[in-house]
């Protein structure tokens, strides 16, 4: 049966860094300069935790979502 991980990519504008976590794979935090070498990171480390710590390997039809998310503050920015 296909599954479905969701990872969320944020920008960690102190560190210059892009951070990946993810409820849905158990310790998975990664992060990279770049969003390609997170990715990168994401699909190198997760079939490993998913195995580890969800008790059986990913299928190869099984599908890693990355979501971007992005925040900011309202104030200092024009409303249209």
């Amino acid at each position: 049966m296909k599954k479905k991980f969701l990872v969320i990519a944020q920008w960690d504008e102190d560190a210059g860094l892009w951070v990946a976590t993810s409820d849905d794979i158990p310790g998975l935090v990664t992060e990279a300069k770049s969003m390609d070498d997170l990715i990168k990171r994401v699909m190198a480390i997760s079939p490993e935790l998913i195995e580890d710590n969800l008790g059986g390997a990913g299928e190869m039809d099984d599908l890693l979502e990355v979501c971007v998310q992005s925040s900011f503050n309202l104030q200092g920015t024009a409303l249209h």
